[in-house]
């Protein structure tokens, strides 16, 4: 038979049959080879841990020196956790103490449990400067009446959860006194202000969706604060109110860092971090090293005066000189409008720091009794020369005494016109120095184009306070350039001219990469260098939208002010509707509401806190009971013998049982004592709680422009509130469109009308990603390409991660974020008018995004030493919470 192609297409089965079974054959070989090497690694560690568990229960093992080793262990792991306690609660708190007492006075000192008495515990606590939970303004530095046995501390310094009198009810005056607090929540925010003049510059920029008919009614029911019945208020409900107000405080005031990320305009010098000094080697033990190792380890002082001048090179070399202060300054744009931009390849100067930065590193160093100031520059453009055009080569440098008392501030110009730069065969070579020390350290090399020079002072000099670009002195009093990641300013304080005052002019750069309309802008001055003023009107810049890479300038303002300006301090950008990068809040819950929808920690059901463990007169049988209604230890445990399984707040769900709300629970029902005997409030909110800590969950619904998503994690992170998230969804939505009352009256359709409509997300106009069956909005691209149908009522037919609102008082959506009923659906408000594209009605990619996370709260290591130390004097067992 001849085998060819055609034969072995036609027998194939019978060619394939063989191959079969080899193939079945070598698995067969490597699977039972894996199982053979697992079943002897697996019986390998067996064995190892059978002998560590019977030498661990062996008693005649355990000598005197291996105790008292463990012991010292022990001690040392305590304290690190202690010392670690006083540092993440002063930070949170911003807390100041008095200096650390001595090792042998650690005791008297009242160390926390654990501490050794060698080992000193921080110093007394003198004030909380800004504490993280807060109290109604008149109520803030109240005394309590309870106990009455003790030391009366004020509200300020309690620590969460004691009872603070005998009825463990508060005052009139809170009840009062509390929806304060939450209008001050409302003015962290640049919300949306549909009162506003739209002729000012000044509407707002965020928004939340809703009902209301303003935007700051919606944000006040997004906050959602709790409604006081006409029972007194316990003292627990109390705390629970106020660490939520601490809370929402911290997420609103995340959001607003985040927005100011674009809103601050830093100047074109900023001071960046120098690298960190490699430490020197240790020391040889001789009088020599030990005099070194301490001049490098102290705190940066002027050095000697003995010897003057520069001193011979071996004692220069065995005691190196510390300066008095040493910054770098960055600056990333002192190419734009420098080197022109060119619109037909769209290609202009580039402006990353590793290619386009103009780098300084200064130092004020002593020489002698006589300060140094001493500069050294680098061009990293690798392409341009540095510009002498209009004094660009010469920078100007502030240096200070730093002494409040009797203040004294220099300026010193140096010039560095014509410095070449650095070549690219050697630009690798220079980014490398740069990034690991100071350009003063580097070792002269004319290749890397460093120009170091310096001067005396003629003062004692002790601070660098800013660099920046020279002027002409005699047509200006202040030139300076301020930068965000859309816009460059450049701005000149001017004196008086022809009879009017002072003022202002300068020219703005477009660096967005966009064709964006310009922004007004707040200008800050000084008159004297301590007080602040602002420029009214703010500066608005004529004229159209600017195209990428072009600039254009402003005409003169007059500064209307009785005292002459000195200087300007500070320019911000005003955001709007269409600059703000985050746009829209969605939602913002915090506990169970949070905690349902976080897929990666729900698996743990929440637990409540016991308020009884601090109070000093708790009996030793009730503390007994409280430690065995605490529930498991870890934090899937359930507290306070709840039913397991996270339960839902208002948003939809399975299962049985409500926490608040219409909706439904999710797995277990709620049980008896899971809200507030008076109020009602979820007590239930806990992922965790230590003796050290509590661990809230918190989720934010964001509208966010999709370059800047970044921004609000950073925001997030930073913030004292010790946020880490847990898990972060995004997905991309259509972009905002202009808020109704900022457009034209009149036209057809709008909210509230009949026909066909878009609907925005979380708007009741539209069946979109969100939104149901709602009232008929304003367009006919509606989101998931259905119209908007005419009706009163919403509902949600997608799942999440949606997290809008639905309109109307309808059916909430099957889940996620996707809507709650009543007065969270839809925008409302009055119709609209134009609903076609007006001039800046920009298409920026904007992403819905979806944040868990854990805000972690440190409970007062002061406060809990001196409950601990009561409850033993008032014969109770000391209670401890394990994690």
């Amino acid at each position: 038979m001849k085998l060819d192609k055609e034969t072995v297409i036609k027998y194939r089965f019978w060619f394939s049959i063989p191959l079969a079974v080899l193939f079945v054959f070598i698995a067969l070989i490597c699977v039972l080879g894996v199982r053979s090497t697992t079943m002897a690694n697996w019986a390998d560690a067996k064995r190892t841990d059978d002998q560590l568990v019977s030498l661990a229960s062996r008693q005649d093992l355990r000598n005197e020196r291996w105790i008292q080793e463990m012991k010292a262990k022990t001690d040392e792991a305590v304290r690190q956790k202690d010392d670690l306690w006083y540092e993440l609660y002063d930070g949170q708190n911003k807390v100041e103490r008095a200096p650390a007492p001595s090792p042998g006075a650690t005791a008297a000192a009242g160390g926390v449990t654990g501490t050794t008495t060698s080992t000193p515990v921080r110093g007394k606590l003198i004030t909380i400067r800004e504490p993280f939970i807060t109290w109604p303004a008149r109520l803030h530095n109240e005394v309590p009446n309870f106990p009455m046995d003790r030391e009366r501390i004020p509200l300020l310094f309690r620590d969460f959860g004691e009872p603070l009198n005998d009825r463990n009810a508060m005052p009139d005056e809170y009840k009062s006194d509390f929806p304060a607090q939450y209008e001050e929540l409302i003015k962290l925010v640049d919300f949306l202000d549909e009162t506003a003049n739209p002729e000012t510059g000044r509407v707002g920029s965020v928004r939340v969706p809703g009902s209301g008919k303003t935007t700051k009614e919606n944000a006040r029911i997004l906050l959602n604060p709790p409604v006081w019945g006409a029972q007194f208020i316990l003292d627990s409900e109390a705390w629970i109110a106020q660490e939520d107000v601490a809370i929402k405080r911290s997420l609103l005031e995340a959001i607003r860092d985040a927005n100011n990320v674009v809103a601050h305009m830093e100047p074109e010098w900023r001071k960046v971090p120098l690298p960190e000094s490699p430490k020197p080697p240790s020391p040889a033990p001789d009088a020599a090293s030990g005099a070194t190792v301490a001049a490098v380890s102290n705190p940066p002082q002027p050095a000697d005066g003995g010897g003057g001048g520069d001193g011979n090179a071996a004692s220069q070399s065995s005691t190196p000189k510390v300066p008095v202060d040493r910054q770098r300054f960055l600056n990333t744009t002192w190419q734009i409008g420098v080197v022109p931009f060119n619109p037909q390849p769209e290609k202009g100067p580039k402006t990353r720091w590793y290619d386009g930065g103009w780098i300084v590193d200064v130092e004020i160093t002593m020489k002698g009794n006589e300060a140094v100031l001493r500069v050294a520059s680098v061009n990293m453009s690798v392409e341009h020369k540095l510009p002498s055009e209009a004094q660009g080569g010469k920078l100007v440098f502030l240096v200070s005494n730093d002494d409040k008392q009797r203040p004294d501030e220099r300026e010193f110009e140096f010039d560095f016109s014509g410095q070449e730069p650095t070549k690219p065969e050697q630009a690798g070579r220079l980014m490398g120095e740069v990034s690991t020390k100071s350009l003063l350290d580097v070792a002269s090399d004319p290749s890397l184009g460093i120009r170091v020079v310096e001067r005396p002072l003629g003062f004692a000099a002790k601070k660098i306070v800013r660099v920046q670009r020279s002027w002409d002195r005699n047509s200006v009093l202040d030139h300076q350039r301020y930068v965000n990641p859309y816009w460059v300013m450049d701005i000149r304080l001017l004196p008086r001219e022809g009879g009017a005052g002072p003022g202002i002019q300068g020219v703005i750069y477009n660096r967005s990469g966009k064709r964006t309309m310009p922004p007004s802008f707040e200008v800050t001055y000084t008159t004297d260098g301590r007080d602040q003023y602002k420029v009214t009107p703010d500066v608005r810049v004529p004229g159209d939208a600017v195209n990428a890479g072009l600039s254009r300038e402003f005409p003169r303002q007059e500064i209307r002010s009785p005292v002459a300006p000195r200087r300007l301090v500070g320019v911000r950008q005003i955001l709007t509707w269409q600059t703000v990068p985050i746009k829209q809040i969605n939602r913002l819950v915090i506990g169970q509401e949070a905690h349902i929808h976080s897929d990666r920690t729900k698996v743990f059901p929440l637990r409540e806190y016991d308020f009884k463990k601090k109070n000093p007169k708790q009996t030793a049988s009730a503390d007994a009971s409280a430690a065995t209604q605490t529930g498991a230890a870890q934090p899937g445990g359930a507290a306070g013998g709840a039913a397991q399984g996270p339960m839902m707040g208002p948003t939809a769900g399975m299962g049985g049982g409500t926490l608040s709300g219409p909706g439904m629970g999710m797995g277990g029902g709620a049980t008896a004592g899971a809200l507030s005997a008076n109020h009602k409030l979820p007590l239930r909110r806990y992922y965790e709680i230590t003796d050290e800590l509590r661990r809230v969950p918190v989720a934010l619904v964001l509208i966010v422009e999709e370059s800047r998503a970044n921004d609000i994690l950073a925001a997030l992170a930073n913030h004292r509130m010790r946020f880490r998230a847990t898990m972060v969804v995004w997905n991309r939505v259509p972009s905002l469109q202009r808020p109704d009352f900022l457009r034209p009256q009149g036209g057809t359709g709008g909210a509230g009308g009949t026909g066909p409509g878009r609907g925005q997300p979380g708007s009741s106009g539209g069946l979109g990603p969100t939104s149901g069956l709602g009232t008929g909005g304003g367009r006919d691209d509606a989101p998931g390409g259905q119209p908007a149908l005419g009706g009163t009522g919403g509902r949600g037919t997608t799942p999440p991660p949606r997290g809008g609102t639905a309109g109307g008082t309808g059916v909430p959506p099957t889940g996620g974020f996707g809507g709650l009923p009543g007065p969270l659906g839809g925008f409302g408000g009055a119709s609209s008018g134009f609903t076609g594209r007006l001039p800046g009605d920009e298409e920026t990619p904007q992403i819905e995004i979806q944040i868990y996370g854990l805000i972690t709260l440190y409970e007062s290591p002061d406060a809990f030493q001196r409950i601990q130390e009561e409850r033993k004097r008032a014969g109770g067992a000391v209670a401890t919470t394990t994690p």
